[in-house]
């Protein structure tokens, strides 16, 4: 019953497990001599990249062949690759199944007053080298008081049927990491995030399908050394005026809107925190690192309309490179918390 199922977002986490860990792989390029002996920027084609191929980070300065490939299996060990850079697209590189903790929300209901409704769900996520489809199904445990179960149990099942559903994320293809610093916000940034281009959002009835102008930061990758992060991210780090033009919707909290401009805001926040196990008792959360990403794509009700929770936090182990929770906040949308635990 309780939207936060919603947390068809906590699946874009699990697609940074593997997708994330893609470095680019590049080199720095000799620039011209001018007639006085300086060197000159080479020339751009109309796009911002140089005539001769991708523009590349400057990750890689070795003009020296056996040196940078020194350089780019060092980064790809920062970044955490593996044989997910070299996956064929359609190649399945990632599926796992998670179930969150109970989902414990309060709902005001006619005739009856305060229904306190506990829920769980589960998700699946399957990742290849181009796209992550993430499906969800959000199921009615519970409802109390007693006459919930029968006067409020079809509206129950009703929320939480509309809050199941598949969304599917294009990646921004490994070969193509090397691109992402042609975009002012991704400065920088190499092996941190999980950079998509699209969504196509089929959850809670309504359809939704969006391109973002800049690679949006889906989710963080568990899988890069703990200096990147210091680097990438440090205390925080804003992605700002990302652009989204959105191509069809049905969801009335897209109505009438063709474009939105928005904003994602990532910090650093305490690796070790203690949640509700829902069942009444706590529930200890340890980490090495932990992040809080809030996403502001023109308010909570259209972040969430358009695939996104308006709050996601992620716990990293570096020992497993891998998440240990992640916690999908999509209360400001008119949702609740949801809890999942990483085996």
């Amino acid at each position: 019953m309780t939207k936060t199922c919603e947390v068809n977002f906590v699946l874009i986490l699990c697609m940074a497990v593997v997708t994330a860990c893609a470095a680019p792989v590049s080199q720095k390029r000799d620039g011209k001599k001018s007639k006085t002996g300086a060197e000159e920027p080479e020339e751009q084609s109309e796009d911002g990249l140089p005539e001769d191929g991708e523009k590349l980070p400057d990750d890689f300065t070795s003009e020296d062949p056996g040196k940078a490939d020194e350089e780019i299996q060092a980064l790809l060990t920062d970044c955490g690759g593996g044989d997910a850079i070299s996956a064929a697209p359609d190649k399945v590189i990632y599926e796992r199944e998670l179930q969150s903790l109970p989902i414990v929300t309060e709902r005001q209901q006619p005739l009856i007053g305060v229904v306190t409704a506990t829920s769980d769900s589960t998700l699946a996520i399957k990742v290849t080298g181009t796209r992550t489809e993430q499906t969800s199904k959000v199921t009615v445990k519970s409802l109390t008081p007693a006459l919930a179960a029968t006067l409020g149990r079809a509206t129950a099942d009703a929320e939480a049927a509309a809050n199941s559903g598949k969304a599917t994320l294009a990646n921004v293809p490994f070969k193509e990491y090397a691109t992402l610093n042609q975009h002012k916000q991704w400065e920088g940034v190499t092996c941190a995030f999980v950079p998509v281009t699209s969504i196509d959002n089929q959850r809670g009835g309504k359809s939704t399908k969006a391109t973002f102008a800049t690679p949006l930061p889906s989710s963080i990758s568990p899988k890069a050394s703990a200096k990147r992060y210091e680097e990438e991210i440090g205390a925080k780090r804003v992605f700002s005026d990302i652009k989204i033009k959105i191509s069809a919707s049905d969801h009335p909290d897209l109505k009438n809107k063709s474009e939105i401009s928005g904003n994602i805001t990532v910090e650093k926040i305490d690796p070790a925190t203690t949640v509700s196990d829902g069942k009444g008792g706590k529930k200890e959360i340890k980490s090495d690192l932990a992040y809080k990403i809030t996403y502001d794509l023109g308010g909570p009700k259209a972040t969430f309309a358009l695939g996104f929770a308006p709050v996601v936090s992620y716990y990293i182990s570096h020992s497993k490179k891998d998440l240990v929770a992640n916690i999908v906040d999509t209360t400001s949308a008119g949702g609740g918390i949801a809890v999942f635990l990483h085996p």
